[in-house]
């Protein structure tokens, strides 16, 4: 299993001339680019972070779902993104606890149902 998560770091944005308030739509994009990479025999990328001719993808994933996506630092609307993309959700309860965690989980639980996803 791929684990995935929005990057966190200012520096990691600023070498890249990126605006960190982006990093969950960058996120996304990436879930989307992996969705398609896995699904088709030939990727071709027109997108806002990347683009190609068209590059064979041989390899498909065994292992369903196939990544997971940890939710810090936006916990709702990361769900939904996990949701959307039928990725497992990683989460710690290192700040908050188990009290903490018992909250995410029925975030979680609503952001699948909201997403139409079992």
């Amino acid at each position: 299993m791929l684990a995935l998560a929005p990057a966190t770091s200012p520096t990691e944005f600023e070498r890249f001339g990126a605006d960190i308030k982006q990093n969950l739509e960058m996120t996304e994009e990436f879930c989307d680019i992996l969705d398609l990479a896995f699904s088709q025999d030939f990727l071709q990328l027109q997108r806002q972070a990347l683009s190609n001719a068209g590059d064979h993808i041989p390899a498909r994933p065994v292992q369903k779902p196939v990544a997971a996506l940890c939710c810090w630092p936006h916990p709702r609307r990361c769900f939904r993104a996990a949701a959307r993309h039928g990725y497992r959700v990683l989460s710690s309860g290192r700040v908050g606890g188990a009290k903490l965690l018992a909250e995410q989980y029925a975030d979680i639980v609503a952001a699948f149902a909201a997403e139409n996803v079992r």
